[in-house]
């Protein structure tokens, strides 16, 4: 075991409890505070996009036959959303009129009551919700209402009953609406054009396209495109009106080429979600990639401390680290404000707290100039 140079998590939580004073101070600190202080090290470490925390890699599936008629079909499912989509109908309730206010209903003490199913004493329509005010009269009858759910299929002149009184009280249909929307539940259909990737695996770069798109195939002989124009420039063979070529007509041509691979074979559109691992792709044939080949994407991952204990040994997390503990160690001592110990002394949580707050400020202002990535310039 090395305290100096932690090679996995028991050995960092040593490190940091010696570098807050163990065995010398005894840290009130549970390992269940330490593990979370560490977690969220390590979150940081990774989110932040530490110089040591990640890896550009290549990860790459066959296109089986199962997985191109997957993109192709889409395998649609469906799926079910509540109160999203709006459903038209006739005969909808617009105004009620009181009849009779019934009797023996419980009071309530807003007018947002909870919402009471009505039943149908007349007519053929359905679905009418209401809300009842919290207004009553002395025996408990119910004077107003406010409309929930308008229904559909009503005419002017059903009666609609309240359930949940002694005496039912009923309202009067004195107006309906046709053309309003009605919000119910509609069916949505899914496609899975999605591919899970690995749980370390928190960007995707590009998915990289084939090799063969700049030989385009010259008169039908598929020869690249670029060899090509070379054997004409040189020997006079074809060219442009038999001049040979140099090295800015080769360049020249060979950005004419690039253009027109951008323009005949563009890049996978595509986009990744971090939490969820999907890597959702915008195609159906993966532009051009066949049953038998490769599609590889170039990803970022984690440094995975499992497999590469140096990780553990990090200036920066053991920093870090330390500085979450210690703010969790302050944390708890401010319970038992002056409280006296043997000897005269007196704990001081405050003091460990904002000390640990002051590293933490200063190791993450610190944190874009000493250990992430320099930003790059893009020219466009």
């Amino acid at each position: 075991m090395s305290i100096a140079s932690p090679q996995n998590r028991d050995e960092l939580k040593s490190y940091i409890q010696t570098k807050l004073g163990a065995p010398v101070l005894q840290i009130n600190v549970s390992d269940e505070q330490m593990d979370l202080a560490i977690n969220d090290a390590f979150q940081y470490f990774y989110e932040r996009a530490h110089f040591d925390s990640m890896e550009r890699v290549f990860l790459s599936v066959k296109v089986s036959d199962e997985l191109q008629k997957f993109f192709e079909t889409g395998e649609i499912e469906n799926v079910t959303q509540s109160n999203t989509q709006p459903i038209y109908a006739d005969g909808m309730v617009q105004t009620l009129t009181l009849v009779s206010p019934g009797s023996g209903y419980p009071a309530l003490t807003t007018d947002d009551g909870d919402m009471i199913a009505t039943t149908t004493t007349g007519g053929t329509g359905s679905d009418l919700t209401v809300t009842p005010s919290s207004a009553r009269t002395t025996t408990g009858g119910i004077t107003a209402v406010q409309i929930y759910n308008s229904g559909a299929g009503y005419n002017v002149g059903d009666q609609i009953t309240i359930s949940g009184g002694n005496e039912d009280c009923v309202f009067e249909v004195t107006a309906i609406k046709t053309e309003s929307p009605l919000y119910g539940t509609e069916d949505f259909k899914t496609q899975n054009n999605y591919i899970i990737l690995p749980d370390g695996v928190t960007g995707v770069s590009r998915i990289v396209k084939s090799n063969n798109h700049l030989a385009w195939g010259f008169g039908g002989f598929g020869i690249p495109m670029q060899s090509a124009f070379m054997v004409g420039g040189m020997y006079g063979m074809g060219g442009l009106g038999g001049v040979n070529f140099d090295m800015t007509s080769y360049y020249t041509m060979h950005q004419y080429l690039a253009l027109g691979d951008f323009l005949l074979f563009p890049e996978i559109s595509y986009h990744f979600n971090q939490r969820t691992h999907r890597l959702h792709i915008d195609t159906d044939n993966f532009n051009g990639v066949r049953t038998g080949d490769y599609l590889v994407m170039e990803c970022v991952t984690k440094a995975d401390p499992d497999l590469y204990p140096e990780v553990w040994n990090d200036m920066f997390l053991k920093r870090l680290s330390t500085a979450y503990v210690q703010l969790a160690f302050g944390r708890n001592l401010t319970k038992y404000q002056q409280v006296q110990l043997p000897g005269g002394l007196t704990m001081n949580g405050d003091q460990i707290y904002n000390d640990a707050k002051q590293e933490i400020a200063e190791i993450t202002e610190r944190f874009a100039m000493d250990y992430a990535e320099p930003p790059l310039d893009f020219v466009g």
